[in-house]
């Protein structure tokens, strides 16, 4: 199991992924990496970018291309399992989704993304991992953002022991 975020070019139906980042729940093995726009995206929100602070010109410098990146992240998936959490799945499944189809990678991996609290334990669990999410800081970089979301998990489990 591993928890996914990606960072966007913006919220719009437009929008398209610019960070990638997983870590797998069990042994905390991670990775994240930038995506060159495709010449077919085009949107871009400044307010956005002010949240996540990550410059087009980086994008540019030192993105994957977006064939390069849906392989990595295929790849990701082949080794550490299909199963995908995050605390915003209809994002970053509509997000994993614009760079597979604009890649055109041949894979047999049905995309799902499940709710975090989906993997919680009772009730309790659940409404305490949120709890905890909603009173972290996040920098909106998308690997800080795996690791706050297995704190808000590990927080939770360890208050019900």
């Amino acid at each position: 199991m591993i928890i996914v975020d990606c960072e966007a070019s913006g919220l719009h139906p437009e929008s398209y992924p610019i960070q990638i980042a997983w870590l797998n729940v069990d042994t905390e093995e991670c990775g994240s990496f930038y995506i060159r726009p495709h010449e077919t995206w085009t949107y871009w929100d400044y307010n956005a970018e002010e949240v996540h602070n990550i410059p087009m010109q980086l994008l540019l410098d030192v993105g994957l291309d977006v064939y390069s990146a849906a392989q990595r992240f295929l790849d990701v998936l082949y080794e550490h399992g299909p199963v995908i959490i995050s605390d915003a799945p209809e994002f970053e499944l509509f997000w994993l989704e614009r760079l597979l189809d604009t890649a055109n990678v041949a894979h047999d991996i049905e995309l799902d993304v499940n709710y975090v609290y989906d993997i919680a334990r009772s009730r309790s669990h659940a409404r305490r991992m949120g709890e905890i999410m909603r009173g972290q800081k996040r920098s909106h970089d998308a690997l800080d953002d795996c690791r706050s979301i297995l704190a808000a998990i590990r927080g939770a489990r360890d208050e019900e022991e």
